[in-house]
C-alpha cells in the first residue's frame, strides 16, 4: 500500500438550522469534510446527503461544481439547500441501483453514512464503478476506540444517543484498523487519513470545548502520539480504486 498521509483537527461540526424530519446526525454541516474537497472538483454524488447542509456549503464555495444527492428520503433535505442539488434520487443505498453510468463521477461522498448501513463494504464496492479515472471517495465514520467508550464501558454504560458515536441508529461500528481493511476488501487504497481529535467527543460545556482545542493548538497530540487512537472522535478517510479491483 502506498503512503498513507495523516492530518488532524478538532472541527466541529456546525448545526446549520433545523432540517425537517432528517435525524440529528444528518441536521449537520460537516466544515470538516468540505476542508479535504478540491475547489477543482466537477460532479460529486453525496450518498446519504441528509438535510443538505454540507452539500448547500460545498456548492456556496465552488459553485461551479455539480451535486446529485441520494438519500431514503428526499423530503429530509432542507427548503434552503434544494437549490445545491442538480438532481436528488430518493432509496436505499444497499438496494437502490444508481440510474448513473459508469464513470459518471469526479466524487463519490460518505459523511456519517456507512456505520448507518448492514454491510458498507457491499456498497462501497458497487458504488465504485461510479467512478470517473482519478477520481476519489470520502469517508467519515465515529471512532469506536475513541476514550469514550472506555470511559462508558468501565461504568458498564452504552449510552443512546441521537448522534456522535453512540448515535442509536448505527448498525456499525469502526476502529481505524477496520475501516482501512474495510476500504481495502472494498477495492480501494486509502490515500489520506484525516482525525477528528478530540477528548470529549460531543462537548456539553464550553470548557470541554476549550480543552478539545486547546489540545489541538498546542501540538499536544504529537506528543501524545501514542494516544491518537484514543483521542480521535471521527476518522475522514481519502481513498481512490485500486489498480484491478474487480
Amino acid at each position: 500500500m502506498m503512503p498513507v498521509s495523516e492530518a488532524r483537527s478538532s472541527t466541529l461540526s456546525v448545526n446549520a438550522s433545523e432540517a425537517h424530519a432528517a435525524p440529528v446526525h444528518a441536521q449537520y454541516c460537516r466544515t470538516d469534510v468540505l476542508q479535504l474537497i478540491p475547489t477543482s472538483v466537477g460532479l460529486v454524488l453525496s450518498l446519504g446527503c441528509g438535510a443538505g447542509f454540507t452539500e448547500l456549503a460545498l456548492k456556496t464555495r465552488t459553485p461551479a461544481c455539480r451535486i446529485v444527492g441520494v438519500d431514503l428520503d428526499e423530503t429530509m433535505i432542507d427548503p434552503q439547500a434544494r437549490g445545491a442539488f442538480e438532481q436528488v434520487v430518493p432509496g436505499d443505498l444497499e438496494t437502490l441501483e444508481l440510474p448513473f453510468s459508469d464513470g459518471s463521477f469526479d466524487a463519490l461522498m460518505y459523511a456519517d453514512v456507512l456505520e448507518h448501513l448492514r454491510d458498507p463494504q457491499a456498497a462501497l464496492r458497487r458504488h465504485r464503478r461510479l467512478l470517473r479515472p482519478g477520481g476519489w471517495i470520502i469517508v467519515s465514520v465515529p471512532n469506536l476506540q475513541h476514550l469514550s467508550v472506555f470511559g462508558n464501558l468501565l461504568r458498564g454504560r452504552w449510552p443512546e444517543e441521537d448522534a456522535g458515536i453512540f448515535d442509536r441508529t448505527h448498525l456499525r461500528w469502526f476502529t481505524r484498523k477496520t475501516l482501512l481493511a474495510m476500504l481495502e476488501g472494498a477495492g480501494y487504497r486509502v490515500q489520506r487519513v484525516h482525525r477528528n481529535l478530540r477528548v470529549f467527543g460531543m462537548p456539553q460545556h464550553r470548557w470541554q470545548y476549550y480543552i478539545n482545542q486547546g489540545l489541538v493548538r498546542s501540538h499536544a497530540w504529537d506528543i501524545l502520539w501514542w494516544m491518537k487512537d484514543f483521542g480521535t472522535f471521527q476518522y475522514l478517510i481519502v481513498a481512490t480504486p485500486a489498480n484491478g479491483a474487480r
